[in-house]
């Protein structure tokens, strides 16, 4: 397979899978709005209140609904069939991907280096996190001072009760 033939097919592919997925994402749309529409009581009360209709004997909800999506599903995948054929999608995303690879230019970084394009930016997120961690280590040893503090002071009312109780 040629260079411009694996393009090709590729763009071919990705549109498929484009119009497999909205095709999919339409039809569970059209389902959910059709069992929405059968579980409402407005659905239920005509349907009570109009006991000729036929189609309630005859066809369940099920059937409707299969018949309902497959036709929907065809019309929609010859629209977009129709669309892609219309516009030349295919020939326009291999175009798309040929361009991209064939590039010889370095890119969006100015320097084509990621290290030093990104030295700025990530020199003040660390300078941030520097001073953040600098706060919480003045803070941490505010309270171990103070709990040095306290354990010295029960040491010394612990020394002062030992050595009462030696005199006594």
């Amino acid at each position: 397979m040629l260079f411009n033939e694996r393009f090709y097919s590729d763009g071919r592919r990705a549109i498929m899978t484009a119009k497999m997925s909205i095709s999919n994402n339409i039809i569970s749309t059209f389902s959910s709005l059709l069992e929405t529409v059968e579980k409402s009581a407005f659905f239920q009360k005509s349907l009570s209140e109009n006991p000729d209709i036929k189609c309630r004997e005859t066809v369940d909800a099920e059937t409707v609904n299969t018949e309902a999506s497959k036709e929907f599903t065809k019309c929609v995948r010859d629209k977009i069939e129709a669309l892609c054929e219309e516009h030349d999608l295919h020939v326009k995303v291999s175009d798309v991907a040929l361009s991209n690879n064939a590039r010889s230019e370095l890119g969006w970084r100015p320097t084509g280096s990621p290290q030093e394009d990104l030295a700025l930016y990530k020199r003040a997120v660390l300078l941030k996190q520097e001073k953040r961690l600098q706060e919480i280590r003045d803070v941490l040893n505010s309270k171990v001072a103070a709990e040095k503090e306290r354990v010295n002071k029960a040491r010394n009312t612990f020394d002062a009760l030992v050595e009462s109780v030696e005199r006594h």
